[in-house]
């Protein structure tokens, strides 16, 4: 069950670094919780990056935690050494849910770059608090979403049409609540837990 987003959350500043928090200030602040695996595709994710013009990837700050795999450590070494490359990246490890849900409250977008996800439990848990995601199609849930209504949903493994709705997150960001707000209606309409349990009657009847 996703828990809901607290109102407030006083401590959120003293759980990161100042460094990182000055780093990721004014910046439109996008989030990809994911294991560190090929099928999480955060390489997708970074040679997106890597293609953002300067003036945009200026903008924007990324954050990716994750776990470490078994039989992913030089994909992971491979990611580590590509962030090196630029500072709008940032790679953290594994995170607490506590802490993974300060990141959803803070973040502007959240990502999910997988190839294969039947079932995108961080996009749900995104919708939750009401934020814009953006994810490939490729994940089961984006059959319920809409590109540029509740959602921007691109096509799996497509670095460039995923460059071109970073763009668009990062250049139109202050007009786009409406996703925020449209994909906060998906979730309660079909993946909230009152209508799951209405759903389950409604199978037993």
């Amino acid at each position: 069950t996703v828990a809901e987003p607290a109102e407030t959350d006083e401590a959120f500043a003293d759980r990161i670094s100042v460094d990182l928090l000055s780093q990721i200030e004014g910046k439109v602040l996008f989030f990809l919780p994911a294991a560190y695996t090929h099928t999480n595709g955060q390489s997708i994710l970074l040679a997106a990056i890597l293609k953002l013009p300067a003036e945009y990837r200026s903008k924007a700050h990324f954050i990716l935690c994750g776990s470490r795999q078994p039989g992913q450590t030089e994909y992971y070494n491979s990611l580590k050494s590509l962030c090196e490359r630029f500072s709008e990246v940032t790679m953290l490890d594994e995170l607490s849910l506590e802490d993974v849900y300060l990141w959803y409250r803070i973040s502007d977008c959240v990502l999910d770059t997988s190839t294969v996800d039947a079932a995108s439990t961080l996009i749900v848990e995104a919708m939750v608090f009401g934020r814009i995601v953006l994810t490939s199609d490729s994940t089961g849930i984006s059959k319920e979403l809409t590109d540029c209504v509740n959602a921007f949903v691109f096509p799996s493994g497509d670095t460039d049409e995923l460059m071109k709705r970073l763009m668009l997150v990062i250049h139109d960001y202050a007009n786009l609540d409406f996703i925020g707000q449209n994909a906060r209606k998906i979730y309660e309409e079909i993946f909230s837990p009152s209508r799951v349990n209405e759903l389950l009657y409604s199978y037993e009847e």
